[in-house]
């Protein structure tokens, strides 16, 4: 998301099951009750959060340390951590990250890649020079 323009912001919510499927197991491991919402499996992540022995405030400040060390641009992922936070939803617990472009491309572990609807794609050195050549 990040790398898709030089103005571009993404939302992430975790807690939605990418497909029926998902929210099925959810329902079976967990007891998820999942909720339909314009066709999405609402399944939010209190039941998996308590399961790993974590309460909300615990698994936020995990997170929040992972997002600060990931091997990424500092500012990216300071950026980043800001904008993580739980939010519920038809009482789900889910959370929300909006990852913002900083104007320029962003690699993770030197490496870079760009977001296509649901699927994250690694770029090849020859197609990230056209794409950045286009976008920022």
């Amino acid at each position: 998301m990040a790398n898709w323009s030089r103005d571009t912001t993404g939302l992430i919510l975790i807690g939605v099951a990418d497909k029926p499927s998902a929210a099925h197991r959810s329902t079976e491991l967990f007891g998820v009750t999942p909720v339909e919402i314009h066709g999405q499996h609402v399944v939010g992540t209190e039941e998996q959060v308590s399961h790993l022995g974590y309460t909300i405030d615990s698994w936020w400040l995990k997170w929040q340390e992972k997002i600060k060390s990931a091997p990424v641009d500092s500012d990216f992922s300071a950026d980043l951590v800001h904008s993580f936070s739980p939010l519920v939803c038809d009482g789900k617990v889910l959370w929300i990250l909006k990852p913002r472009s900083l104007g320029k491309p962003i690699s993770y572990k030197n490496r870079f890649f760009v977001r296509v609807g649901a699927s994250t794609h690694e770029m090849e050195t020859d197609d990230f020079l056209s794409h950045i050549s286009r976008n920022f």
